[in-house]
């Protein structure tokens, strides 16, 4: 199984390709449905690009200086627990 970086379809629908997904949406330069990248678990080569170790998982799973809540989160979510728990998932 791999972690990749995906987007939906053209319908706005999962890729047939992901098991398990939807995970730290970030917003990309594409028109709706398809102006999120995201990460999952397959078995496809499909996809934008491999999450090959944990570092890459928390590189791209941390927000960088410019990323823009949409609305106030009263939950600290911390991203290592969060990294964690998906590289169990690909790993388990």
């Amino acid at each position: 199984m791999k972690l990749i970086i995906y987007t939906l379809t053209n319908k706005g629908e999962i890729p047939n390709y992901i098991i398990d997904g939807g995970y730290f949406p970030k917003k990309n330069d594409k028109k709706p449905p398809q102006d999120y990248d995201m990460i999952g678990l397959s078995n496809s080569n499909d996809g934008i690009k491999e999450l090959k170790t944990k570092a890459q998982l928390l590189k791209y799973i941390q927000f960088d200086k410019d990323h823009k809540v949409s609305r106030p989160t009263l939950v600290k979510i911390d991203l290592v627990e969060q990294a964690d728990a998906i590289w169990e998932k690909l790993n388990g």
